[in-house]
């Protein structure tokens, strides 16, 4: 029998990254970050 689980994948700094998508309890979008002096 096959197990399957939902995964939500992203990236941060370059690196891939999935987790189960139960274990999120929302996802917010990146912005663009701005530099300050």
């Amino acid at each position: 029998m096959l197990d399957l689980t939902d995964l939500v994948a992203f990236r941060l700094d370059e690196q891939r990254y999935a987790l189960p998508l139960m274990a999120v309890e929302r996802v917010i979008r990146a912005v663009d970050v701005t530099p300050l002096p």
